[in-house]
């Protein structure tokens, strides 16, 4: 018997939620996404590549931060040997080879201390080019903390790689500062603040506090003279200038009344759980509205235009690099303007680059405003960008390798009494707050730098006309003021600091 066409069995109706259907494949759908995607072509797109420089950064920093935390060693309890042996600082009278390590004059290291004499136990092949650190009050020896020991010792020397890894983050912490630094100014001048990516600037807000926060945090950890007495005058600030809350908020960063060994430990918890956790997220938000509201274009963009300025701050920056070494006697890396200088270089150059390589196409009367593919065009010139800047990273970490400044080097002895030495002063991208705190009242120049704070942070509140797509000279007025206030006030503290 025929079954009659209402009691044949029928298909079951297709779910779908099942399963990816055909021509649905999520990496189908991602590829599709991506070849729709495209990014504004005009005369300013140069800046655009500071923000992908920065991420790029910021991955190149942790991940060298990671490597770091397998050898190094949170404890400021006194160094001792695998057998319990007491460790002491010994310094270097002159250039020799001693194991697999080359020591030059003026190094300091740590070796086995005989607890009986008070003196270093100073091996065979060394006799004759080491001498005892003695303290400057108690003229007792000075033993070095764990974590200097780990640092100094461990990842510098014993760790294969070592002193390039420190080097490469570093270098890539402070080229990530001053990217963002620039990402942000630029992001002001060219009006992305407005509405609908008011939310992108508040989480770069956030994201720049964070980064500072990485900064603070670990300065600290290689806990030698300079990273200590540094920390130790900025964890005291609020104690001095904000009256009520101030010492609690000290005592609750120190973990007590003084820096010492609580502070190490909130300091790199902070450094290594806290901070990384809420980067994660706020870096993410980021880019999360990147994508939702895309790349701004600015105010009165035309096409034309952008080559002339890419080469002009190439030139500027390559200029900076030759002349800072004659003018200053000796090439310093982190120096405000050679920092500005590898930050800029990397972006010109991939701009340059890819406009030889693939010309924008333009209007005959040069003003409409076209774009390009996200992918592949775009993305391949921000692996340009990162691409140079990772080369420019890693011949700096050769080429001059990061091995702290000395006498601020010099291990940290808790035991002993201990007296702030001369010159101690903050990095780069605090000395601007540095140099207000000691020309203004202590509570007024608090009120100054939180007031700072708060005008960025409500920028696209504030800046009424960009929201409604015009001009705002005002604003930009005021940006230029506090651009130049801040270089002004970094200058002002490096030369007050090299007169005395």
């Amino acid at each position: 018997m025929i079954p009659s066409p209402s009691n044949r069995p029928q298909p079951e109706p297709e779910n779908p939620g099942s399963g990816p259907r055909e021509g649905h494949h999520p990496l189908m759908e991602l590829r599709g996404w991506l070849a729709r995607k495209h990014v504004p072509e005009h005369r300013h797109s140069l800046w655009y590549y500071f923000g992908g420089l920065t991420l790029f950064l910021l991955a190149l920093m942790v991940a060298s931060g990671l490597l770091l935390t397998l050898y190094y060693e949170p404890s400021a309890a006194p160094a001792v040997t695998s057998d319990g042996t007491p460790l002491a600082a010994a310094r270097v009278l002159k250039g020799l080879d001693w194991g697999e390590h080359h020591y030059v004059a003026g190094d300091v290291i740590a070796l086995p201390l005989n607890a009986r004499t008070g003196e270093i136990i100073v091996p065979a092949g060394m006799k004759g080019a080491v001498e005892t650190v003695k303290d400057g009050i108690t003229g007792g020896v000075i033993r070095p903390s764990a974590a200097w020991v780990s640092v100094e010792g461990t990842i510098m020397r014993d760790v294969e790689f070592g002193p390039l890894v420190r080097s490469v983050h570093v270098y890539s912490a402070n080229l990530l500062i001053a990217t963002l630094l620039i990402h942000m100014f630029s992001a002001f001048f060219l009006r992305a603040y407005r509405r609908p990516r008011g939310l992108m600037w508040v989480t770069g807000f956030i994201l720049l506090g964070l980064i500072l926060g990485f900064a603070f945090t670990g300065y600290l950890l290689p806990w030698n003279t300079l990273a200590y007495f540094a920390t130790r005058i900025g964890v005291s600030l609020p104690e001095s200038s904000m009256p009520g809350i101030g010492p609690a908020a000290a005592n609750a960063l120190r973990g007590g009344t003084d820096v010492g060994d609580a502070t190490l430990t909130r300091m790199y918890s902070a450094h290594v759980v806290a901070l990384p956790m809420a980067a994660i997220l706020f870096v993410i938000l980021h880019l999360l509205f990147l994508q939702i509201f895309g790349l701004s274009i600015p105010i009165g963009a035309r096409r034309r235009g952008g080559r002339g300025l890419a080469a002009s701050l190439g030139g500027i920056a390559a200029a900076v690099l030759i002349a800072w070494p004659i003018a200053m006697g000796t090439f310093d890396p982190l120096a405000p303007p050679v920092l500005a200088a590898f930050v800029v270089l990397p972006v010109v150059i991939a701009y340059l680059l890819s406009g030889m390589a693939a010309p924008a196409v333009e209007s005959p009367d040069g003003t409409s405003l076209g774009s390009i593919p996200f992918y592949s065009n775009f993305i391949y010139r921000d692996l340009l960008c990162w691409l140079v800047a990772f080369g420019i990273i890693v011949t700096l970490a050769i080429a001059v390798p990061w091995r702290g400044q000395n006498p601020g080097s010099m291990p940290v002895d808790l035991t002993r009494p201990l007296a702030t030495p001369p010159g101690i002063h903050p990095e780069w991208y605090f000395m601007f707050a540095f140099q207000l705190l000691r020309a203004v009242p202590g509570t007024l120049a608090v009120i100054c730098l939180i007031l700072l704070g708060a005008g960025i942070l409500a920028v696209p509140l504030l800046d009424r006309r960009a929201a409604r797509g015009e001009r705002s000279t005002a604003m930009t007025v005021l940006g230029i003021a506090v651009a130049v206030g801040l270089a002004g006030l970094t200058v002002w503290g490096y030369l007050s600091l090299a007169t005395g």
